[in-house]
């Protein structure tokens, strides 16, 4: 196929004879030739991807000019074992810090009452469970609409299972394993979402369920992502409030924003 290419860029090459060295050497000039070619063509495209993309010049500007950058992935399989490596890096690190790091960021906290009762049952799994029925299975390939249609004895020995783990047992492996979908993003790279296991989806949204009015009672108004009641644009609305104050008032401002 390369060898075809070649000859099509150049019809001269046609009348060369196989073997002469002549014609390996006007295949090597004709190689590099396109060589050259194709390359020019990468960097336009480049170019003009960082024209039309600011996060394509914000991804570019981070990678820095390191030479020990991973190499360019080409097959599906290069690409997922790639992924599997960044991600393992990032979620199961040989330091886990198991919540250290926030003590001092909760101190600022009110004053919180006790922890209520998080002890589950069948029913408030089963509610749980029917509240996801359309999302899709996690990497055990059971879905919630699977669950659904179990007695509720199912439900009432998975409670048992679950508050023993509350109590202190060990939690199952299978359940902490997730299903990664790499979801393309429109400037380059890919979005990782994950989908859990039913078991744990059901169980911790039980557990949320049974906390969210102590959590009410103590999360500060300037949290606003996952709560009920409140929505992560709300910081976009306060940030935009802000500026316009600034505007008005002639002042400088400065923000940063941390992708988390």
């Amino acid at each position: 196929a390369g060898m075809t290419s070649l000859v099509r860029g150049d019809p001269g090459l046609r009348d060369l004879e196989p073997g002469n060295p002549a014609c390996t050497s006007a295949l090597l000039v004709c190689a590099k030739a396109a060589a050259e070619m194709a390359k020019g063509r990468r960097l336009d495209a480049w170019r003009h991807r960082l024209e039309n993309s600011d996060a394509a010049v914000i991804e570019w500007a981070r990678r820095g000019d390191s030479d020990d950058r991973p190499a360019e992935v080409h097959t599906t399989q290069d690409k997922l074992q790639r992924k599997h490596a960044e991600l393992h890096a990032l979620w199961c690190p040989d330091d886990a810090r198991q919540g250290r790091g926030i003590e001092c960021y909760l101190e600022t906290f009110p004053p919180r009452a006790p922890v209520p009762d998080i002890a589950l049952t069948g029913a408030a799994l089963r509610r749980a469970t029917r509240k996801s029925t359309r999302k899709v299975a996690g990497a055990d390939g059971w879905a919630a609409s699977h669950w659904d249609v179990l007695p509720d004895g199912f439900f009432e020995a998975l409670a048992k299972l679950w508050n023993g783990i509350l109590g202190g047992l060990q939690i199952f492996g299978a359940w902490l394993e997730v299903r990664i979908v790499l979801v393309p993003k429109p400037e380059g790279g890919e979005r990782p979402l994950g989908v859990a296991a039913q078991a744990w989806r059901s169980g911790t949204t039980a557990i949320m369920n049974k906390l969210t009015g102590w959590v009410d009672s103590w999360a500060l108004a300037c949290l606003q992502g996952g709560l009920r009641g409140r929505d992560a644009r709300w910081i976009h609305e306060d940030f935009q409030s802000l500026l316009n104050d600034v505007r008005l008032a002639g002042d400088t401002a400065c923000a940063a924003k941390l992708g988390l």
